[in-house]
């Protein structure tokens, strides 16, 4: 065996090295700690049955309908493009005017496919056309809210140089008259984030504290949220005798279950049930130069208090109350390892979910 004095110390390049990872590793941390931020207060909606226009062309389909706190977007997609075909400013009416003789116009055209600015007079772009409209203007209205609303396009017919034809292209966006739903904001995967601390009741696998940055990404099933976690992280606690070192740095694999739900106003609250599995590295022994490391497993409850999305404006129209939600959350785990008294855990997290 080599004499102590060679081999019970490491290099003072090594022990510089492992010090940048872990700062490193720390700044990673925190910077993922400032992802999670307030979810814009938006919605998007698609219809159950998209209207669809015919004649005169171009023949355009309602898509979605976006909706936040200040504005409204009304996409519809271009079946059949045709060339010699422009538009006019759109509007939002209810169906009991003429067309295109009254009613709310729209504050800015963009393109679907790349969101360009889109002239007035041009013609429909393949892809079709997003429109604009200022809830300040409409919602006072009730219009494409809960009463019966149209848009309504002015369309110019003919070549360059030729006196256009003037037409009007009336597509029926909201009828509001049997108070079934008529949009709905329906999503089935979803992507999200946390930052996570907790800390055993009592120094677990001399570890004091565990730190993870999870990223998780599931499936909506019904009124469940299932997801898989797959992260970073790092753990607190004494330096340990065969490495030298304190703390560890960890990677970890789980899923979790959410329950539906419940939402006052702006704010929800839900409960989260996961399973991890974390492989924590507390660094090479000092003789060996083998890893020592430690393979937890976690049970964990958790209570989500979260900040979601502004509830639908009418009946007409149906979403998924946390499609978007961040919030923090408060758990109870049960931490096991081979060789460790299973030891109960406290923690807290900062979290964001996203519907795509």
């Amino acid at each position: 065996m080599a004499s102590g004095t060679h081999t019970d110390r490491v290099e003072p390049r090594s022990i510089a090295a492992s010090g940048s990872a872990k700062r490193l590793a720390w700044i990673g941390l925190v910077f993922l700690a400032t992802l999670p931020g307030c979810i814009p207060n938006a919605r998007w909606y698609t219809p159950i049955h998209a209207a669809r226009t015919s004649a005169p062309a171009p023949e355009l389909e309602t898509r979605s309908v976006f909706r936040d706190g200040t504005r409204t977007r009304v996409s519809l997609a271009s079946l059949a493009p045709t060339p010699d075909v422009a538009v006019g400013r759109p509007t939002l009416a209810t169906p009991e005017g003429a067309p295109c003789a009254s009613g709310i116009p729209a504050v800015t055209l963009r393109t679907l496919s790349t969101s360009a600015p889109l002239t007035l007079g041009a013609a429909v772009p393949n892809g079709g056309v997003d429109v604009f409209f200022d809830n300040g203007q409409t919602d006072p209205e009730r219009l494409l809210v809960d009463r019966p609303t149209v848009l309504d396009v002015p369309v110019y017919e003919g070549r360059p140089g030729a006196t256009p034809k003037v037409t009007c292209l009336r597509i029926p966006l909201l009828d509001a008259k049997n108070g079934q739903v008529e949009y709905r904001q329906d999503p089935t995967m979803w992507i999200g984030w946390e930052f996570r601390v907790s800390a055993p009741l009592h120094r677990f696998a001399d570890l004091d504290a565990l730190i993870v940055a999870p990223f998780q990404v599931g499936a909506l099933v019904g009124p469940l949220r299932l997801g898989v976690d797959f992260g970073l992280g790092l753990a607190a606690g004494p330096k340990h005798v065969e490495t030298g070192e304190a703390g560890a740095g960890g990677v970890l694999l789980g899923a979790n279950v959410q329950s539906p739900a419940l939402a006052f106003g702006r704010f929800g609250t839900a409960l989260q049930l996961g399973y991890l599995f974390e492989s924590w590295s507390k660094g090479q022994d000092l003789v060996t130069r083998d890893t020592v490391s430690v393979g937890i497993r976690e049970a964990r409850a958790a209570l989500l208090f979260m900040l979601v999305p502004r509830q639908p404006p009418s009946s007409a129209y149906d979403a998924r109350t946390d499609a978007w939600s961040t919030g923090l959350s408060f758990s109870a785990s049960l931490l096991q390892a081979s060789g460790e008294e299973a030891t109960p855990a406290l923690g807290g997290a900062f979290f964001t979910n996203l519907a795509p």
